[in-house]
């Protein structure tokens, strides 16, 4: 059985849609809902047993963007506002899963190349700002051809694309 684990970092429903659908589709599913970055780290340090990761979160050039959180209690956490790929080349140990990283701007070179150096099978992620109802639709397509049609990551990526949008997502390995 295909493993999926959802890390969701203050995404509303992505998760939630994202979840029924691979569970409808066979797959086994985990989600850790973020609410600091230790929660992060733990997860995408400690060489995850899956199959699948998506992260479902926000991004911008900065990198991925964190749940905000009072001066007080962000001061007991390793990252505050943002995990740049700097960031994560410091603690990711990925064991060949392959990542998906919904955020805006997931898919620049620099945070691509540290999650490939780390262990990732393959990393696919939007160079820009999708929209948010492009950005699942892409996710559900993407693992329906994968998971239930048994398409290659390769067929699976070129068929979840929207056809006027050819760059929302891309696929690095």
């Amino acid at each position: 059985m295909i493993k999926l684990h959802i890390l969701e970092i203050a995404t509303g429903l992505e998760a939630h849609a994202v979840r029924y659908a691979a569970e409808h589709w066979g797959i086994s599913v985990t989600v850790t809902w973020v609410g600091n970055s230790q929660q992060i780290v733990d997860c995408l340090s400690s060489c995850p047993d899956c199959d699948l990761i998506l992260i479902s979160g926000h991004g911008d050039e900065r990198g991925l963007i964190l749940p905000e959180l009072a001066e007080e209690v962000s001061s007991n956490y390793p990252y505050r506002d943002v995990i740049s790929h700097d960031d994560f080349a410091k603690f990711l140990n990925l064991n060949h899963s392959v990542v998906i990283n919904s955020s805006c701007m997931g898919g620049v070179q620099s945070m691509a190349e540290v999650f490939l150096d780390k262990g990732a099978k393959c990393y696919i992620a939007p160079k820009d700002f999708p929209l948010a109802d492009a950005s699942l639709m892409y996710l559900l397509k993407f693992l329906y051809e994968y998971v239930k049609n048994n398409k290659d990551i390769d067929k699976a990526h070129d068929l979840a694309l929207p056809q006027d949008e050819r760059e929302l997502f891309t696929l690095f390995k």
